[in-house]
Order: C-alpha cells, then structure tokens, then sequence
C-alpha cells in the first residue's frame, strides 16, 4: 500500500498539503492490529480537508479523516479532543479502493455535518458526500463506507456542512 500511496502523491503534486510518512509508528499495546505504515496529509489551511492512512501488518489500511480540534478551530469553537471527526478502523484491503478514496478528499468531496452546543462546543460529527460519489467509491474497492453518509446535492449544498477545498486549488 505505501508503493500505491507514493505514486499518488506523485501523481497529484500537492502543493497545498504536506504529505508525512512513518514507516516505523509506534503502537498502541491495547489495539488488536499492528500498524506497520502511517501516512497522513495536512492541509496549509484550515479549508482543505486532512486525512491520516495506516496500514497494518495484515494489509488493512485505516482512514482518520479531519480531527476535532481542526473543525472546532473553523468553528470557532475550543476542543481538547484529539479524536478524529470521522474515519474507521483497518477494513479496506483494495489498492483501488484507497486511491479512491485519496481522491474523494483531494477532490473536497466530502464534508463534515457538525454539531455543537453553546459552552459545551463541538458535540458530534459526521462525514458526508453526495450519493453517487459514494457509489462510486464502492464501485472502485473502498467498501467502508459506514462512516460516510451519503447525501442529496441540495444537502451537500447547505451552508451547515463544513465543505472542503480541493486540495491543489
């Protein structure tokens, strides 16, 4: 998979995102899969969409998509959560499936659906796309989508999601 993502990058010539490998990650003792490969890509602006990629030592890979602190920020709102908005754990085992979904967050297409309460700050979030990118991500391999909620180009549309920029604009 890290041969697959190297190309990617490659290909995409980020301008944009620093594009971070870790070859060696450390572990954590109570997981029940070993990570043997992270790469995570961070956005210069708070707009574009971040995502961190592992990969174990069995070849799932995982996706972390945007973190908490990001999307508070852009909310105006403080966090002390270091959780992801959303993402899952290691399931995808296609090549295809991963570089589609890179190009679904490079592309800015999908967002996040948060919510938040007054003095208590960001209470939940969810990614969201529209539903034929989500069928297509399917179609090329990238199965979990449980974490993706697909939506109407109307929905998709609404001042309420957090949309992100493509990542070379």
């Amino acid at each position: 998979m890290r041969e697959i993502i190297l190309q990617w990058v490659q290909q995409r010539h980020l301008s944009t995102v620093s594009f971070k490998e870790e070859t060696s990650p450390a572990n954590d003792p109570h997981d029940d899969y070993i990570v043997a490969y992270e790469a995570s890509f961070e956005p210069k602006s708070l707009d574009q969409a971040r995502v961190e990629v592992w990969v174990t030592t069995q070849g799932n890979v995982a996706i972390g998509f945007e973190t908490r602190k990001r999307i508070s920020t852009r909310l105006g709102l403080t966090t002390k959560s270091t959780r992801f908005g959303a993402g899952h754990e290691p399931a995808l085992r296609s090549g295809t499936g991963l570089l589609a979904i890179l190009g679904a967050v490079a592309d800015g297409k999908i967002a996040i659906r948060a919510i938040a309460i007054p003095f208590f700050g960001l209470i939940s979030t969810k990614a969201v796309t529209l539903h034929d990118v989500r069928q297509e991500l399917v179609s090329k391999g990238y199965t979990p989508v449980d974490w993706l909620m697909g939506v109407s180009e109307n929905e998709f549309a609404q001042q309420k999601l957090l949309r992100f920029r493509r990542w070379d604009d």
